[in-house]
């Protein structure tokens, strides 16, 4: 333990600390910088895409102005199947892609007819029951946590979810978000894949390591620096250094309340008693005493509170006497 308490002791802790800072911050500026390459385009798209949203929200695009405005946004994503316009009666009014539900003259859907309680909700569409579509959130479509599934979890998660209603009939599976346009009653549907980043299982089993380690960095520097301050302050560093280890900032909590609760002598740095006059340790002094009775007087006040002697005034005299 000695041994230990001397390496501890000897540790630049402040250096240690400031070096794994650093390295941390760029280990994350790799990390960010890999999010740029691997999810831009994401990126790009959910921009155009909630600028869009705001726009058709807002009532600003007439319906040559909204077709243009979905067929730039189209061409941002290829993960974007197509982008429809459907009236009332789900008659397909426009398609940004031309793609199979494009070229249809109405594009109607009905639920798959799985259990409503579902955390996940699916649709079907009518005349290809093999295309389904889970219905997400607008801020869901672009960033959907099956972008981080291999393929084959994917495929197994919907076998899963009763998406093959028999051995021979496999599903196609999409993506479903959709707008309402307030002024006319027509819905857009934007229709995406689900294929996932070619690296993003990669990046996120990165992303889950870098944080457990800074995680776990910041765990054993705080009960270090609480062993190693508790050892200066000649107290028992291996309990709170097991403390620390086991509740962490609330452990934290109780060493500083309990360094607050006492004294810490300025010459060796020892924690004690905060009624002590004299370090138990190298014997400095630590408190003023009343000069009539002896008794350790307060930081503040101007009267003994055993004896009743004014302090100013005794102070006073015995400057007079020394002059």
């Amino acid at each position: 333990m000695k041994t230990f308490d001397v390496k501890i002791q000897a540790l630049h802790f402040k250096r240690l600390v400031i070096g794994t800072i650093v390295i941390m911050f760029l280990l994350g500026c790799i990390l960010s910088i890999s999010l740029w390459a691997i999810y831009h385009e994401r990126f790009i798209f959910a921009y155009r895409y909630i600028k869009v949203r705001e726009l058709i929200e807002d009532g600003r695009l007439d319906n040559e102005q909204l077709k243009q405005e979905l067929l730039m946004l189209s061409a941002q994503s290829s993960e974007l199947v197509d982008i429809l316009i459907l009236g009332k009666d789900n008659k397909v009014l426009f398609s940004a892609k031309e793609s199979e539900f494009g070229r249809e003259s109405y594009f109607i859907l009905q639920s798959d007819g799985k259990n409503p309680q579902d955390t996940h909700r699916y649709l079907e569409q009518v005349s290809n029951p093999k295309n389904s579509f889970e219905l997400v959130k607008h801020e869901n479509f672009f960033f959907s946590k099956n972008m981080f599934a291999p393929g084959m979890k994917i495929s197994e998660a919907y076998q899963d979810s009763n998406f093959f209603e028999n051995n021979s009939m496999e599903k196609r599976i999409f993506l479903l978000g959709y707008i309402i346009e307030k002024s006319s009653g027509d819905k857009i549907y934007f229709i995406g894949t689900l294929h996932p980043e070619k690296y993003s299982k990669l990046y996120s089993t990165l992303v889950e390591a870098y944080l457990v380690l800074a995680f776990m960095l910041y765990w054993v520097y705080l009960a270090l620096w609480v062993y190693r301050d508790s050892y200066k302050g000649k107290l028992d560093q291996g309990l709170w250094g097991i403390i620390l280890l086991c509740t962490n900032i609330a452990g934290l909590l109780v060493y500083l309340l309990y360094k607050q609760g006492n004294q810490t002598c300025f010459h060796c740095g020892a924690v004690q008693n905060r009624m002590n006059i004299y370090c138990i340790y190298c014997g400095e002094q630590l408190k003023s005493t009343c000069p009539t009775c002896g008794e350790a007087i307060p930081d503040r006040g101007e009267f003994c509170g055993t004896c009743g002697s004014r302090f100013v005034d005794n102070e006073k005299e015995n400057n007079h006497e020394n002059q």
